[in-house]
């Protein structure tokens, strides 16, 4: 079985990905995370000055699924125009957790064409989430 990356949000990801704001690192990320509906939300990484207030390309994506109205993330598409393959960061995977159904594909892809694909369990084993607050 071949297994590709989704046309539509590679293509998403591809075009956010020239509006991706890093000044300083010069080091663009977009990414798409793909709602309950299928509806695609992309957005690009914005750094900052004060490095601690830049905003990774997942967690915009994710802010502007939320901000739609949706809650559930089905796949999550990271594109960079470097190589080797990048994955969320450790904040961003525990966001994708919060919202994501189940262990979600997240596609990790480059400009150059390199792809692969890793579940959000592999990356996030033993995630906080809502059932650890039910018993306060």
């Amino acid at each position: 079985m071949k297994i590709t990356v989704p046309p539509a949000m590679l293509a998403a990801a591809t075009q956010t990905l020239q509006s991706a704001y890093c000044p300083y690192s010069n080091y663009p990320v977009a990414a798409c995370v793909s709602a309950e509906d299928g509806t695609l939300f992309s957005a690009a990484n914005v750094e900052n000055a004060a490095y601690n207030l830049c905003s990774c390309a997942e967690t915009n994506a994710i802010c502007q699924l939320i901000s739609s109205g949706h809650r559930l993330i089905t796949s999550c598409l990271v594109i960079t125009t470097s190589l080797p393959l990048v994955s969320p960061c450790g904040a961003c995977r525990q966001r994708l957790s919060e919202f994501a159904q189940g262990n979600i594909a997240i596609y990790l892809c480059s400009t150059h064409g390199d792809f692969e694909i890793q579940y959000l369990h592999d990356l996030l084993p033993h995630a906080f989430g809502p059932t650890h607050l039910e018993t306060l």
